[in-house]
């Protein structure tokens, strides 16, 4: 009687490199001990199971799982960064720390001679492979050939599964040699379908990127590209409201009345100028239909804006009221604002008080009308002596050796009426 034993006396897993397809097959070994009646070991049975599909799918499970929990770190860290830089560096220290490649890095497309791949952050052990090799997506130089050029050009994700066979690596075979990159996965940075950089992995071993892990690895790349642009923009956005704030600081700090309106009269933009210039808030005004201008409905004012209407501009003078009632002289500019149907829902006004530079010149005026009477005055004078001057002097001789006293009484009258003009 033979009793074999229901357990293995050992089990062992082997695992086979097969030089020629550069894959390895696992196999699963059993020693199942037999006794004879008396309980002595008589022999053992040996048994042998191919489990490479199962291993290879636990180690495509382990790698799957490894790159989505290197996705879900980046965009943690996508969600937390302000500066492009910060992004880069972390997402590539991330690569290196949970997904194990040798070295992760970040390179921009230039759009120079070269058409060169500019490394834009790095983690691992780099060790100055960078400065040994260059890239480059000029498909007509040995360097634009490799998987970063390839990647630029095409759009898609480029894998070489060992740099020291595969042809594409020839330009850097040396590099990767002493760099210790074997296996490389580079991936495109989108935006709006265009390639604008790549994201590469680098790994010190063989082995081929699955389907699942390389889909995975895309969508790293593609939160990648969009955490990129979203800092752009919101670093453009931050220029964009500084550049704002200067100029509505520079609008405030002028003398002039700077505001905008609709045809309705109700403001939506009220500088401090206004404030000064019309005694009202902006916080009073914005929003509100203000009325300015006692003779909006009259012809000068409906006028100007036709003109408006027509020319996109006007300048004029216009009377117009504060808010304690004064009557102020306003020389003002209306500039006609389009907004994107190109229909005219505004009006920009600047308007200067020229109230007191008015009543100048009409002091001015006035006094040059009193000078223009004083000359004409001074001349008329001038002209009446003259004809006077000869009818003294003729008096005067008239009165020589006259005795008459009637006639020296009448020369003494024209004598004293001239005197008198």
């Amino acid at each position: 009687q033979v009793i074999r034993s229901s357990l293995p006396l050992a089990n062992h897993t082997i695992g086979i490199h097969q030089p020629a397809s550069g894959e390895t097959t696992w196999i699963l070994v059993n020693a199942f001990p037999e006794f004879d009646a008396a309980m002595n070991l008589r022999d053992v049975v040996m048994s042998f199971v191919d489990i490479t599909m199962r291993k290879r799918a636990e180690y495509a499970l382990a790698h799957a799982n490894r790159a989505l929990e290197i996705l879900n770190r980046c965009n943690e860290a996508l969600i937390h960064a302000d500066r492009e830089k910060d992004l880069l560096d972390s997402v590539c220290r991330i690569a290196v720390e949970i997904g194990g490649f040798c070295i992760a890095w970040v390179g921009y497309a230039n759009h120079d001679k070269k058409k060169s791949i500019v490394p834009m952050a790095h983690a691992g052990q780099e060790g100055g492979f960078f400065s040994d090799v260059e890239i480059s997506w000029d498909e007509s130089v040995p360097t634009g050939g490799g998987s970063s050029g390839q990647v630029i050009r095409s759009g898609k994700a480029v894998t070489v599964t060992d740099t020291s066979t595969d042809e594409s690596c020839a330009p850097w075979r040396e590099a990767c040699r002493k760099h210790g990159v074997i296996g490389v996965v580079s991936l495109p940075l989108k935006e709006h379908g265009h390639t604008f950089g790549i994201l590469g992995l680098y790994l010190s071993e063989a082995r081929a990127i699955q389907p699942d892990e390389l889909n995975i690895f895309q969508r790293l790349a593609d939160s990648l590209a969009f955490g990129i642009l979203s800092l752009r923009t919101r670093a453009e956005q931050r220029a964009n409201a500084r550049k704002i704030a200067e100029q509505a600081a520079l609008l405030d700090k002028t003398q002039d009345a700077i505001f905008v309106r609709d045809f309705d009269n109700h403001v939506t933009y009220w500088n401090q100028g206004a404030e000064r210039l019309y005694g009202w808030t902006a916080k009073e005004v914005l929003g509100q239909a203000l009325e300015l201008t006692p003779q909006s409905s009259q012809p000068p004012f409906l006028e100007a804006k036709r003109t408006v209407l027509d020319k996109g501009e006007w300048n004029g003078q216009l009377q117009k009221l504060n808010k304690d009632g004064e009557t102020l002289t306003i020389h003002s500019s209306w500039t006609l604002l389009r907004n994107e149907e190109d229909t005219p829902p505004s009006i920009l006004v600047i308007d200067t008080d020229i109230t007191k530079r008015h009543a100048l010149e009409e002091q001015f005026f006035r006094a040059q009308r009193m000078d223009s009477i004083g000359t004409l005055a001074g001349g008329i004078a001038h002209d009446i002596n003259n004809v006077l001057a000869p009818v003294l002097m003729a008096v005067e001789l008239l009165k020589i050796g006259e005795s008459d006293n009637k006639r020296l009484g009448i020369l003494a009258s024209m004598e004293s009426s001239a005197r008198r003009g």
